[in-house]
């Protein structure tokens, strides 16, 4: 459900009809006077001047209204205001999403250049070869003269040079999207992603046949976007199961809770959905009741 966070963007999305009488995602919690976006955005809300925010639990919802509709209604509004209404009405709803688009940055080539250089050596050979033997005859003499061959090497450094080129390319960023791994009609909150199924079960079968896990909501942050996420304007939601327990997780007990009479029965802890002061608080029903709905994690 929407959220607005200036008058500028009131105006922007009321503009955009000719007339709208809708919800949006704010709505008042157990705190009289304390407000908050189902999206878990920081609150602000554009009440009419001459309005004061009624307190009681009936008038915890939300609307969006047009000026026409205002003064229907006897008090002054601008086109783009909100207005607390009973949350016991039927209204249009006004929903925030966010487009998935791929965005990327141009690809970026860069040119490395590596010198090698190599050293061979040059031989250069010498021979000198003068007659091998002299002989000189006398009646009684001989004699043998020998020159030597001399091969001499030289080594001269020869140098070549190879330019190698290495490519580097930058890679384009990944497609982005708004709720990270939550895919409808899953919601994402803190890196989770929750659902509500529905469908008359036991506790023991409260998720696992749509192939989650019962949630175990472990702080009153989790509990309020649980609540008003999920929860019903039209009574048609009452009691959904949640894994939560005496000795593990975040509890929020209805008055005159926990209670569980002492007759053998196993109990189980269900969240009250309905419109009104129970809404977001915990009762025990006997884990053998069919519950019509159940609070899923999807991703644990």
């Amino acid at each position: 459900m929407a959220s607005f966070h200036s008058q500028a963007e009131s105006i922007f999305v009321a503009n955009k009809y000719t007339s709208i009488h809708a919800w949006t995602g704010l709505s008042q919690t157990e705190i009289p006077n304390t407000w908050t976006y189902t999206d878990g955005t920081p609150d602000w809300h554009w009440f009419p001047t001459l309005t004061s925010a009624p307190s009681d639990a009936d008038h915890s919802c939300v609307e969006m209204m047009d000026g026409l509709l205002g003064l229907l209604f006897a008090f002054s509004l601008q086109k783009g205001q909100t207005n607390p209404y009973s949350c016991s009405e039927v209204n249009q709803i006004l929903c925030k999403y966010c487009p998935r688009e791929t965005t990327s940055t141009p690809s970026t080539t860069t040119t490395v250049t590596t010198t090698t250089t190599t050293t061979t050596p040059t031989t250069t050979t010498t021979k000198v070869t003068t007659p091998t033997t002299i002989t000189t005859k006398t009646p009684t003499t001989s004699i043998t003269t020998t020159t030597k061959t001399t091969t001499q090497t030289v080594g001269t450094p020869s140098t070549s040079t190879k330019t190698t080129t290495k490519p580097t390319t930058t890679t384009p960023k990944a497609p982005s999207t708004c709720d990270n791994t939550c895919v409808s009609p899953t919601v994402n909150f803190n890196n989770k992603c929750y659902k509500m199924c529905s469908g008359l079960v036991k506790f023991e079968d409260a998720c696992s046949w749509c192939g989650g896990t019962t949630v175990i909501i472990s702080n009153k942050e989790e509990n309020d976007f649980i609540s008003r996420t999920f929860g019903s304007n039209d009574q048609k939601i009452s009691q959904v199961w949640i894994g939560n327990s005496e000795s593990n997780g975040y509890l929020n007990w209805e008055n005159e809770q926990p209670s569980k009479p002492n007759n053998g029965v196993d109990y189980c802890i269900s969240m009250d959905l309905s419109a009104g002061p129970t809404r977001g608080k915990y009762k025990y029903l006997p884990c053998q009741n069919t519950v019509s709905h159940s609070i899923c994690l999807m991703n644990s």
